[in-house]
């Protein structure tokens, strides 16, 4: 099979780049056990919307497994408190965390826990 990540679009090189897979593994990534909430999808989702904005997108997506200077959201989240989820992760460039693991504590809403997510690792991208 091939192990190269596909050769980035034009302009990409100067993007960071964010994988999918990251998202939905097990052990550690931020995986979906609330019954369907999908919050690893909804991440996903962004990222995939910022690959649709073409040569304007903020960062570039790709649907593979791994890459040595990918970035990846991995942690894990769980239903506290009735109406709460309780979120623990952390942005990684490849294998390295990128400053300190979060802990949020966000509505069962899942565009909100995306938000809240997302407004705590986007800073750290550059």
């Amino acid at each position: 099979g091939i192990t190269d990540p596909p050769a980035p679009p034009d302009g990409a090189a100067e993007k960071p780049p964010f994988i999918h897979r990251k998202c939905l593994t097990t052990g550690g990534a931020i995986k979906d056990t609330l019954g369907g909430i999908g919050l690893g999808q909804a991440l996903n989702d962004y990222f995939f919307s910022q690959r649709l904005k073409g040569a304007q997108a903020k960062m570039v997506f790709y649907d593979i497994a791994s890459l040595s200077d990918g970035y990846s959201v991995q942690g894990t989240y769980s239903r506290i408190e009735g109406n709460q989820l309780f979120i623990i992760g952390n942005l990684f460039k490849g294998e390295n965390p990128v400053g300190q693991p979060f802990e949020l504590k966000t509505p069962n809403n899942l565009m909100e826990a995306r938000s809240q997510v997302l407004r705590e690792i986007l800073p750290r991208v550059k």
